[in-house]
C-alpha cells in the first residue's frame, strides 16, 4: 500500500489496537482504521486511512521512506554487475574457505551474491530495505533463497542465527550511527566468535589507484547528495580499514580489488 499524497512505500507494518497520546490519553482503533505515517518536509505526519485486512487485522504502517533504488533496481546488475563480479567471487571464496553452512547477506540488493553463494551449497538468506531490490531478488531467485524486506539496523532474527554475515557496498552509503547499528546487528545474529565478510571502499594508495578513486567519487556523487556526504564521511574516517577497529573488529584476512580501491575482508570479534 502506498502512503497517500507522497507515493512513498511503507517500510514497516506494526499490529496495534491502541495508541497512547501525551497526557495519558488513549484511543482505541476501529477494526478497520489505519494511521499511515510518512514524512513531509522533514516532519512526521499521521494520516488516517480506512482499510480492512482480514488476514492481519489492524495494522499501522510506519516510517514511510522513498525507495531510492526503485528506478535502478531492474538495471543494477546490468550496469554494475560486471565491475563488482571479482568482489562477489572473492566473497564466495572466503565463505568456502571457512566452511560455513548458513549465510546472511545484509543489504543484499538484487540478490546476485545470494545466488552465487547458494549455488555453492550455502543456506542463504538476504535482507534489504528497498522494495525494488527485493522484488528483483525474489524474481531472480525463484525460491532458492529466502529474502526479507527490512532494516539492516534492526533485524528480526534471533541471536546466533547464522554462521556468517556478508555486508557488501553498504556501509559507505550510511550515516555513522547507522553503520554502527548495522555492524552490531550483524554480530548479534551470527554465531560466536562472530565472523563477518565485508566488502567496501578503502583509501587508495599510489597513482593508478588514486586515478581510479577519482572515478569512484564521480559515481558516488551521482548517487545523490546525502549518499555522497555519507561516502565522504566514510572515507574521512579511514574507509573500511579505519572503521573496523572502531567497532572492535579484528582483521583476519583482506583482499584488495578494483585497482586497490575496494577490499574484501574477513573480520570478527
Amino acid at each position: 500500500m502506498l502512503c497517500p499524497t507522497s507515493g512513498f512505500r511503507p517500510v514497516f507494518r506494526l499490529k496495534v489496537t491502541q495508541i497512547v497520546y501525551p497526557g495519558n490519553r488513549s484511543f482505541t482503533f476501529a477494526p478497520d482504521l489505519i494511521f499511515v505515517y510518512h514524512t513531509m518536509n522533514g516532519s512526521l505526519w499521521r494520516l488516517p486511512v480506512w482499510k480492512k485486512d482480514r488476514r492481519h487485522g489492524l495494522e499501522v504502517m510506519a516510517d514511510c521512506r522513498p525507495d531510492e533504488y526503485s528506478q535502478l533496481a531492474p538495471y543494477y546488475d546490468f550496469l554494475l554487475g560486471p565491475f563488482i563480479l571479482p568482489v562477489r567471487g572473492e566473497i564466495c571464496r572466503l565463505a568456502s574457505s571457512r566452511q560455513f553452512e548458513s549465510v546472511l547477506d545484509i543489504c543484499c540488493g538484487t540478490g546476485e551474491q545470494c545466488l552465487m553463494l547458494s549455488s555453492l551449497g550455502f543456506e542463504v538468506t538476504g535482507v534489504d530495505l528497498s522494495p525494488g531490490m527485493i522484488e528483483v531478488a525474489k524474481r531472480n531467485a525463484r525460491g532458492r533463497v529466502r529474502f526479507f524486506r527490512e532494516d539492516a539496523a534492526s533485524l528480526h532474527f534471533v541471536d546466533s542465527s547464522f554462521d556468517c554475515a556478508v555486508i557488501s557496498f553498504a556501509l559507505h552509503e550510511k550515516e555513522e550511527d547507522t553503520r554502527g547499528r548495522i555492524l552490531r546487528e550483524a554480530l548479534r545474529v551470527v554465531r560466536k566468535p562472530g565472523v563477518l565478510i565485508i566488502a567496501d571502499f578503502i583509501t587508495p594508495r599510489g597513482f593508478l589507484p588514486k586515478m581510479a578513486g577519482g572515478f569512484v567519487h564521480v559515481v558516488e556523487r551521482g548517487a545523490g547528495r546525502q549518499h555522497y556526504r555519507n561516502f565522504r564521511d566514510f572515507m574521512k574516517r579511514g574507509a573500511l580499514q579505519g572503521i573496523l577497529p572502531t567497532y572492535d573488529l579484528k582483521l583476519y584476512r583482506m583482499k584488495k580489488l578494483l585497482f586497490r580501491n575496494v577490499a574484501v575482508v574477513l573480520a570478527g570479534t
